[in-house]
This record gives structure tokens, C-alpha cells and sequence, in this order.
């Protein structure tokens, strides 16, 4: 049967919605007018792009000479001013990858993944037989249509084993997507089509669970796990139960040595694949459940747009606290004799309160009024420490510096937090207060009046007798 020959000419087309962005391209779903059939055409910016144009070359040669129904071929290809267009089947489903974020977070059923598999696999046996190896197999790349099946996509990594000329049938290019990539290639070793069948079981993986094994970590560390780490193996969840034979697969797939992997054409030899359905029947039952890839596509746009501003507004708050903390810790005063003169210059009840209580300094009020004949209030510490009388009711303090029997001190103003510890004999009883002129009296608990209590410092009224 002779293939229909497709217009090279962009007039012959008309673009309509976007369906998908990348790096390098744009992909529109268009309208062939000249047979009226919906396909699918991805764009290259040659100037803007910054790639290899060998590169782009290579990879529109590749999809109009394979020939594969599970393998994602091109119409045709031509430049339009600084753009390559490549015109392409279009498959209503889109990418694995698109379907798990649209609406399978946990990943698909296994017979899904089978049907999947098992025709990416036939893809794969066709390229590597015919000397390909593809270097980019993932859920991304393996696009679905309930009409058109499943086919492997994106042959922009893909490599011709034979293009050295030394028949030499390896390769030693670091290419692919980190999460993917076998040992053999992260290490730059000559590797061949074995690299594909460790990237399909990662794939495996990813169609069970989500997404991929190593979807928390960075690139680097990806390399770094996929060296010198056990290969990740598929394990019974909460929400999913695997079977044996699907556990064996991935195991065979992820073996650190190319060698012992078997090829695609062996593989599809396992029992698992009998699972597989018509891919028709099973994509469909799929896709019957979900928006159409435009809405689909325009809703995970808006969702990936609204978390980069989350983001942004996230990194705006984080440099915002920092700025305002910086500001803060340049503007602590940590003179004390300055906080002491502001306490007393300004009317500031908070502040004097903060320092009182820093210094477990109080003040005791005797029914708020103090006249002139008030009586000297003296706070007594156990330990010796001898604190400010508070005197006819003014800020004046008599913050003595004083043995027994000694002068006092001199006066200040505002809040005097120069405590000092009396120098007390050894043989000095405790029972005893000092009183502002040095006149001893006897213990408050007996005689004198207790006016408040301060943590271990004791107010007692001067009301007592001398000795």
C-alpha cells in the first residue's frame, strides 16, 4: 500500500491548539487541509535554540525511515524562515508521563502497564536490530491513542551504532535524562542497546508507582545512587500489590552488568507480557476517563504556573524575614548603662517592667499612695545582696554600697540596677536587715511588716524597734 504523501508547504496546514512545550520546540495539534486529518506538528526554533542543528537534522531523518506501528515516525519534515516543522501522527492520549500527572499519581494497573510495555518493547527489538539504540526511554517519551496504539517517541538522543565507520557496534556518549541512564553510560564505558533495556525498567518503575524511582533527589545524586547503590526493585505499597512475574521483569531490566540483560526480543518472551490486552480496548477504557489532551494539557499549565509563583512569593517572604531579622539584630542595644538612662528619661512602662524583671528588681506599692511619711521599703535577699529603698514615694533609690554600720551609698535616678552584694562578716546572722542609716533590726517574719514577696527577695516595712 503506497503512503500518502504529505504537503511540505506551512500554507498547507492550519495550527491550532498548543499540546505541548519544551526547551527546544513547540508541538501544535493542526489541521492537514488537503486531506482533512487531524495531525500533529513540532516545532524547532533553529536560531533560538542553541542546539546541534545535526542534532535536529538527525532526528527528522530517523522518524521518516523507521517504519514501525509501535515507533512514532514523521509525515514529513521542512524549514519554514528559522523553523524546522515535522509533521506527525497525532495520538489523542499523549505521553504516559502526561496521564500519571493528569490523573494516576499512583501509577497504572498492571495490565495497563503490560499492554504499555510490551509494544514499547517491539519498538525497541525494531531499532535495535536495525542498529539504533533510542538513549531517552521513559513514560515521557512513550506516547498512547486508542486508535493508534502505543509508540516510543523523541529521537533526538538516539545514536546509529555504525556511524564510527569501525564497525564498532558502542557507544560512549553521556546522553539521556539522569533518573533513566544505565551505569554504563553515566560512566562513559563503551555501552550498546543493553543501555535501553536498563532505562526501560526504570520506566517499568515509573508506570507502577508515578513516578520515577529517584524523583526526590537531584540530578547529581541520581548518578551518584545509580553507581554505587543496589538498583532499585519494585515493592508491594499500601495502595498496590505487584506480582511475581512483574518484579522479575524489572530485576532482569536492572542489572548493573549489560551483559547479563537480556534483549528486548528475549524479554518479550516472559509470561508477564501475557497479561498485555488490544491495546485498543485498554487505552481506551483509560483515556474514556479523562479530559481531552488540550484541557489536559492547559490544566497541568496552570498548575505548574501557580506553583512557581507559590514558589516565588515563597523565596520574596524568605529574603523579606531575612532582611527584617538583619535589620533587627543591627538595631539590639546591648549597653546597659544606655538602657538605664533611657528607663529613666522616658515614660516607658514596658521597658522599665522588661528591666525590672530581668533583674528581678520590684517595686511594691502600698496602697498606691506614698506621702511624705512613708515608710523606707528595703528588699531583702537571702544571699546577701542588699537592693535600692524606695523613699517618700519619689524615683529616688538608695542604692547602698555598704557593710554593717556604714554610710550609704549615693543617690540616682530613675531605676538603679547597680546591685551590689554587701560585704557581710562570716559571723553576720541572717535574721537581720540592714536599715539605711545601719542600724540593725530584727527579722521581719517577727516584728516588721511584709509588704510583697519577689521570688527570693522579701519587702518589709521599717516599722520595727532597735535593738
Amino acid at each position: 500500500m503506497m503512503k500518502k504523501k504529505y504537503p511540505n508547504r506551512a500554507e498547507e496546514y492550519q495550527l491550532l491548539e498548543l499540546i505541548g512545550d519544551g526547551a527546544t520546540a513547540l508541538v501544535h495539534r493542526a489541521l492537514c487541509v488537503p486531506f482533512d486529518e487531524i495531525v500533529a506538528i513540532k516545532i524547532v526554533d533553529l536560531e533560538g535554540s542553541n542546539g546541534d542543528l545535526n542534532k535536529f537534522s538527525q532526528e527528522a531523518k530517523t522518524m521518516i525511515l523507521i517504519d514501525h506501528p509501535n515507533l512514532l515516525s514523521s509525515h514529513c519534515s521542512f524549514v519554514v524562515g528559522q523553523d524546522l516543522w515535522v509533521v506527525m501522527p497525532f495520538m489523542a492520549g499523549g505521553s504516559c508521563h502526561h496521564i500519571m500527572k493528569s490523573a494516576y499519581p499512583l501509577g497504572f494497573t498492571e495490565t495497563f502497564i503490560a499492554t504499555v510495555l510490551r509494544d514499547t518493547l517491539r519498538g525497541l527489538d525494531y531499532l535495535h536490530q536495525n542498529g539504533h539504540i533510542h538513549r531517552d526511554v521513559k513514560a515521557g517519551n512513550i506516547l498512547v491513542d486508542a486508535n493508534l496504539g502505543v509508540k516510543l517517541a523523541d529521537f533526538g538522543s538516539s545514536a546509529f551504532l555504525f556511524d564510527s565507520g569501525d564497525n564498532k557496534k558502542t557507544r560512549k556518549t553521556f546522553v539521556g535524562t539522569p533518573s533513566w541512564m544505565a551505569p554504563e553510560v553515566i560512566q562513559q564505558s563503551d555501552y550498546d542497546y543493553k543501555a535501553d533495556i536498563w532505562s526501560f525498567g526504570i520506566t517499568a518503575l515509573e508506570l507502577a508507582y508515578g513516578h520515577s524511582p529517584f524523583k526526590s533527589q537531584s540530578p547529581y545524586q541520581i548518578l551518584i545512587d545509580t553507581l554505587t547503590r543496589e538498583p532499585p526493585s519494585l515493592h508491594n505499597t499500601k495502595e498496590k500489590k505487584f506480582s511475581r512475574d512483574f518484579k522479575q521483569v524489572i530485576a532482569m531490566c536492572l542489572l548493573k552488568d549489560p551483559s547479563e540483560r537480556p534483549s528486548a526480543l528475549k524479554l518479550l518472551k516472559h509470561s508477564f507480557f501475557k497479561h498485555a490486552k488490544s491495546h485498543s480496548r485498554i487505552i481506551k477504557d483509560v483515556l474514556d476517563k479523562l479530559p481531552s489532551l488540550v484541557d489536559r494539557f492547559h490544566s497541568l499549565k496552570d498548575k505548574g504556573t501557580e506553583i512557581v509563583c507559590q514558589m516565588e512569593q515563597l523565596i520574596e517572604q524568605e529574603e523579606k524575614s531575612k532582611t527584617e531579622y538583619r535589620r533587627g539584630v543591627s538595631n539590639w542595644n546591648f549597653d546597659i548603662h544606655e538602657l538605664k538612662a533611657q528607663a529613666s528619661q522616658e515614660d516607658n512602662e514596658e521597658l522599665t517592667a522588661f528591666l525590672r524583671s530581668l533583674f528581678e528588681l520590684d517595686t511594691v506599692h502600698e496602697d498606691g499612695d506614698h506621702t511624705s511619711d512613708a515608710p523606707n521599703n528595703i528588699l531583702l535577699p537571702e544571699n546577701g545582696v542588699v537592693l535600692p529603698n524606695y523613699t517618700n514615694g519619689s524615683s529616688e533609690y538608695h542604692a547602698p554600697v555598704t557593710k554593717r554600720g556604714d554610710d550609704l551609698g549615693q543617690h540616682s535616678k530613675g531605676v538603679n540596677l547597680n546591685l551590689v552584694k554587701a560585704d557581710l562578716a562570716t559571723d553576720a546572722p541572717m535574721d537581720h536587715v540592714i536599715r539605711a542609716n545601719g542600724v540593725k533590726k530584727k527579722h521581719a517574719s517577727s516584728e516588721g511588716r511584709v509588704l510583697g514577696q519577689k521570688g527570693r527577695f522579701t519587702v518589709i516595712s521599717d516599722n520595727l524597734e532597735s535593738d
